[in-house]
């Protein structure tokens, strides 16, 4: 690690404790790493300082090496997304309570995606029809119109994720609202080249969480 960088990427934090994301944003939480917003990016960076405290210590053997220095009191469940610690709920590293008071329902999404060079919300426009029935019900049938026009659900890139998540979103504030997010119907676009020849039993792309990675 260069020793005249006082912040550092969130990459280059967990590579030097040789611990995972998930750990580093625990380490955050608890108070041992301090985070910052990086300027001009979705990205958060971290006290240099911080990561060469833990670092040293654990080569000097002093206490317990960095990926159990969390092995006290309540136990610690290791996740990529979320960590209950002190009666307090934390996601990647930012108090929930927190992004409650001051953060947007698009940019809480954006963190817990890691879409952080990207917004998945910009230019976004969804199908402006009023929702079938109130509630959940109205959700429900909304998306079951909506995925088998979604082509760009077939996307398998962290971005193109992302986006998808940002679309179920839009419809489903839409339905909530009464009406739909602003913004026109997108142009239907056709189907990548042989993208029903690869998923031969899927007539329609599938909507669900995919797996978010630390």
């Amino acid at each position: 690690m260069s020793t005249t960088r006082a912040w550092i990427s969130a990459a280059e934090a967990a590579a030097e404790l040789n611990v995972s994301r998930a750990t580093l944003y625990a380490y955050v939480s608890r108070g041992l790493v301090e985070s910052r917003p990086q300027p001009g990016s979705r990205r958060r960076l971290y006290a240099a300082g911080d990561i060469r405290r833990l670092h040293a210590a654990a080569e000097r053997g002093d206490g317990a090496p960095p990926d159990r220095a969390l092995d006290f009191g309540a136990p610690v469940l290791e996740s990529a997304i979320t960590l209950i610690d002190g009666g307090r709920l934390y996601y990647r590293g930012r108090d929930a309570l927190a992004l409650a008071r001051g953060a947007s329902l698009e940019a809480t999404a954006g963190l817990l995606w890691q879409a952080e060079d990207v917004d998945p919300f910009a230019g976004l426009a969804v199908d402006a029809a009023a929702p079938a029935a109130p509630g959940i019900a109205g959700a429900i049938a909304r998306l079951a119109v909506a995925a088998p026009a979604d082509i760009g659900a077939y996307g398998r890139t962290p971005a193109a994720r992302a986006r998808t998540g940002a679309r179920i979103v839009r419809h489903l504030v839409g339905v909530w609202a009464g009406g739909a997010a602003t913004g026109s119907p997108p142009t239907p676009r056709s189907p990548p080249p042989g993208a029903f020849r690869r998923r031969p039993r899927r007539s329609a792309p599938r909507w669900c969480c995919a797996p978010i990675t630390s």
